[in-house]
């Protein structure tokens, strides 16, 4: 009985000294500013409680590596001005910095491996985003209305832009995208207002819905040769683009990804194309013509030549004088034209 009982007592406290262990890393502990947990020999920030204008977040807490920011860790630290990240952090959690309206400048230095959702969204007064080579990926919404940015460079190496990762930036002008991202998410670029041109990576397959969505001063846009398929709304309302040419690879234009473009003067689109769907150029008042190959064996409803006006009872569509529709004959092209009484040349 007395073994038993004496058992029974080193186990209780084996168990007191396991909650012990497992307490000291699950609750935060405090560096200076700073609340953190503890996992394995990493340091995780979960918040800071300073009032600094200036933060540099810690590299190494206590001997051990300050690898992440938790999600919020500094989200409405409306004094802060200015920050500085070091390499041993490798992500930015999930709104890490959102709505730090007085934030102008990030740094992120070599080491900085993934930016999370929505980390500096809302940060109204950034203007500098300092980035080295190391990130992978911007996830989705992650400068989303930072509207003072004016100009962003991606380094060398970024997989992957999120989906509205800089949408509502009204004032950026300028981005360099790597050649190495392959995907760009729907919205990305949503309501860039002042975005004019921008240079896509080759390796890119798909321009996703509204990624381009009101960016009402892009003028130019080259589309990669492995593009496959132009989305939904994706230059919806880019009432600059002047004319636009389409790679064969591109299989599907897609319901209305032009709508409302409305000085695009021109479109040309190449062998390979299949499908043109409904109201895929509609609202493009300026439009005069169009080349459609042999190929586009598809073209929806509406998908070419009729302008739109809303009214109360509903959308009222009128077909455009000004376009000439060119192909071949007996092709799609042909055929359309034909049946919507538009004007065709052959091509």
């Amino acid at each position: 009985m007395k073994r038993t009982a004496k058992g029974l007592c080193m186990m209780i406290c084996m168990v007191i000294a396991m909650l012990l262990i497992t307490k000291t890393d699950a609750f935060a502990s405090t560096y200076g500013d700073y609340q953190y947990t503890v996992s394995g020999k990493k340091i995780i920030i979960t918040k800071y409680t300073g009032n600094a204008s200036k933060v540099y977040v810690p590299n190494v807490i206590k001997g051990k590596p300050v690898t992440e920011i938790a999600k919020g860790a500094f989200k409405w630290c409306t004094g802060i001005k200015e920050v500085k990240i070091y390499g041993n952090t490798k992500t930015i959690g999930k709104e890490a910095f959102a709505y730090c309206y007085n934030l102008k400048k990030v740094t992120m230095l070599r080491g900085v491996e993934n930016i999370g959702t929505n980390a500096f969204a809302y940060c109204a007064a950034l203007n500098t985003v300092n980035m080295h080579k190391g990130i992978k990926t911007v996830s989705t919404g992650a400068f989303k209305g930072c509207r003072e940015l004016t100009g962003i460079e991606l380094p060398k190496g970024t997989k992957s832009i999120g989906s509205n990762t800089f949408a509502y930036c009204s004032k950026l002008k300028s981005i360099t995208i790597p050649s190495t991202v392959g995907s760009i998410g729907s919205g990305a670029f949503y309501d860039c207002k002042s975005l004019k041109s921008i240079n896509l990576p080759a390796k890119l397959t798909r321009i996703n819905s509204s990624v381009f969505g009101k960016c009402s001063s892009l003028k130019y846009m080259k589309i990669p040769e492995k593009v496959e398929k132009i989305s939904d709304y994706a230059f919806e309302n880019c009432t600059s683009l002047k004319s636009i040419s389409i790679p064969g690879s591109v299989k599907t234009v897609s319901t209305c990804a032009f709508w409302n473009c409305r000085s695009l003067k021109k479109a040309v689109m190449h062998n390979g194309t299949v499908s043109i769907k409904n109201a895929a150029f509609a609202n493009c008042r300026a439009l005069e013509e169009i080349k459609i190959p042999a190929s586009v064996t598809n073209i929806d409803t509406y998908a070419i030549g009729y302008n739109y006006s809303s009214s109360k009872a509903g959308w009222v569509y009128k077909k455009s004088t000004r376009i000439t529709v060119y192909g071949k004959k007996s092709s799609a092209a042909y055929n359309y034209a034909k049946k919507n009484n538009l004007k065709f040349k052959l091509w």
